[in-house]
């Protein structure tokens, strides 16, 4: 694949290009910090510590919070479900996370195109291990709008407010994910500059998003970054 090259500098210069909403296409960059660092998609050892800064850079990368409103005998039943994906041959790092968390499962997502995801939907383990962990150590990409609207109706679930403001929560649902303008994460990311990126969070965003071995090269092809410009000059240096 024919990739090109371009020095992102400005939202205009985004859709000057024709890049959509969800894709960026770079060619090649350098990380020039990485090391050769523990293989954290092998699983097999059972006791991979997962440092939290990678927790986080895999979530930033693979993961997804969603929302979800279902009508039950008249009464709204609101459920919350945050998971991550990975294919079959990176199986180990869902293990991984789950034993990190200590909570969730792990299913098929897809089964065509052989993935699986980590998923954590108990309210309980949510509130006391997914929210303290995503506060301790934040998302860096624009995808943390997306925690702090899936934390917002967390907190309603934990007051029981979400059995009387539903209608809040369907307004929330709404705007997250693909829903999300691609302005409004442009203008968070330009918000929180400087952004500091960590060795840990790097390397696991590039284990998700990108192309190559594990902690050994530093160059790296990748495709698929949603939004996260910003975080792409970072990493480009």
């Amino acid at each position: 694949m024919n990739l090109k090259k371009i020095n992102i500098t400005n939202l205009n210069m985004v859709k000057d290009h024709n890049i959509s909403t969800t894709t960026v296409l770079i060619r090649e960059y350098s990380v020039n910090n990485l090391k050769p660092k523990t293989d954290f998609k092998s699983g097999l050892s059972g006791e991979v510590l997962l440092a939290p800064q990678w927790v986080t850079g895999i979530i930033d990368s693979e993961g997804n919070f969603s929302v979800s409103i279902q009508e039950t005998n008249n009464k709204p039943k609101v459920s919350l479900t945050l998971k991550v994906t990975q294919k079959e041959h990176s199986k180990g790092i869902l293990l991984d996370l789950q034993n990190y968390f200590g909570c969730g499962n792990i299913y098929i997502d897809n089964k065509k195109e052989n993935a699986y995801k980590f998923s954590v939907n108990k309210i309980d383990d949510i509130l006391t291990k997914v929210i303290p962990h995503l506060d301790n150590y934040p998302l860096l990409t624009s995808k943390n709008l997306d925690y702090l609207d899936f934390k917002k109706v967390a907190l309603l679930m934990k007051d029981k407010a979400h059995l009387k403001d539903v209608e809040v929560i369907q307004v929330i649902k709404k705007n997250m994910n693909s829903s999300r303008s691609f302005e409004e994460r442009w203008s968070y990311l330009k918000s929180c500059e400087p952004i500091k990126l960590n060795n840990e969070w790097v390397q696991a965003f590039i284990d998700g998003e990108g192309r190559g071995g594990l902690g050994v090269h530093t160059s790296w092809r990748l495709a698929g970054i949603q939004y996260n410009i910003f975080i792409i000059k970072l990493m480009k240096g």
